[in-house]
């Protein structure tokens, strides 16, 4: 009797060690694992650094942004021309900087941060200003017909695209940490395919 009662106690002692070992090999496992995923590092990225999350600059060429931006464009200039004939007296300019403040404009430059796609977000708001992309290019919009700048658009349309264009370029802010990449001008090709500034 005392074998068999041995021999179960070294089995159990056995079974309790094996087990023993099977948690440790399992524990040290997940440790390695949990090290390996807590180092692992992300590819170099030209664009974000810290794990911010970044808008692609393709997004601010895309429908979804331009629609809303041509929108929000044309909210711009109705309000103008509501307040310009509810108070027919006052500065073109006060009048367009209230407006521009009340619809949340100021904060166009806050949007993204990241320089390509901050030169992609001004660039395409710029030039939403002038008008709509040409049909040609429209995929890169690269392009813009000058459609808000002509002389047979109303003069209230002109007065917000100038404007607007002038606020944009002269509220970049310059003196931030860390500092933002600015637009100095916007790049207008005229061409057979474009409506002049003259017509």
């Amino acid at each position: 009797m005392a074998v068999l009662a041995n021999g179960c106690l070294d089995l159990r002692i056995a079974c309790h060690v094996t087990v023993a070992l099977i948690l440790s090999c399992l524990l040290l496992a997940l440790h390695l694992i949990h090290h390996f995923v807590h180092s692992m590092r992300v590819a170099p990225s030209t664009s974000a650094s810290r794990g911010e999350p970044v808008l692609q600059p393709t997004y601010f060429t895309s429908s979804v942004y331009v629609s809303a931006a041509r929108d929000d464009i044309t909210t711009l200039i109705h309000g103008f021309h509501a307040k310009h004939y509810a108070s027919p007296g006052a500065e073109p300019f006060a009048t367009f900087k209230t407006i521009w403040l009340s619809q949340g404009w100021k904060w166009i430059h806050f949007l993204v941060f990241d320089d390509r796609a901050r030169f992609s977000c001004l660039n395409t708001t710029m030039r939403l200003f002038l008008g709509k992309p040409s049909l040609a290019k429209s995929r890169f919009f690269t392009d813009v017909l000058l459609e808000r700048m002509v002389k047979t658009e109303a003069p209230f349309t002109r007065v917000v695209t100038l404007l607007g264009l002038y606020t944009l370029l002269y509220t970049q802010p310059v003196a931030e940490a860390p500092p933002l990449l600015s637009i100095s001008h916007l790049p207008i090709p005229i061409g057979a395919n474009f409506l002049s500034l003259s017509s």
